[in-house]
């Protein structure tokens, strides 16, 4: 059987620029199973003991494509735990990495009492913004999974410190 060609949905005035060119979309990160309509890569079709008829168990799925080492340091806990669907969408975001939700935003789902404050009067701007701007989000070296030590974190943006420049 051939497939059914894919109808096009037509496009609304609202998505028409002007001079009648469409609007562009932004780029949907998927992975590469989504990306080509390969199901069956990570479901089956008629019954399966793990939700969503999978395969296999996340962690296990993720790890067919993407090397999952076993953290050594500090990890994040739904690392540790295999919870990868906690922050990446196996079918696809609009953000890069196939991320749930941009920066401070998917951070806060669990992180609510640390970003408030960071967002807030007074809050600094970076952390506000992106928390991977200091942060690993899989597992470091350092505590708070910390990108590098505090003192070369804070002079990486702010290279003069009471008006002379830092070392």
């Amino acid at each position: 059987r051939r497939p059914r060609p894919r109808r096009r949905r037509p496009r609304r005035a609202r998505e028409q620029l002007p001079r009648g060119r469409p609007r562009p979309r932004p780029r949907r990160s998927r992975p590469a199973p989504a990306a080509t309509g390969a199901c069956g890569a990570c479901h089956l079709s008629h019954a399966s003991d793990i939700p969503s008829l999978l395969t296999d168990t996340a962690p296990a799925l993720c790890g067919r494509c993407h090397e999952l080492r076993s953290p050594t340091g500090h990890a994040h806990l739904p690392f540790v735990e295999g919870k990868c669907l906690a922050c990446h969408d196996p079918h696809g975001s609009r953000v890069e990495g196939a991320l749930r939700a941009e920066g401070p935003a998917l951070c806060a789902t669990c992180h609510a009492a640390e970003a408030a404050p960071a967002s807030g009067p007074g809050g600094h701007a970076p952390s506000a913004q992106d928390c991977s701007v200091c942060h690993a989000s899989h597992a470091g070296a350092r505590p708070n999974l910390l990108k590098d030590s505090q003192d070369r974190l804070c002079l990486s943006c702010h290279a003069t410190v009471m008006g002379e420049p830092s070392a």
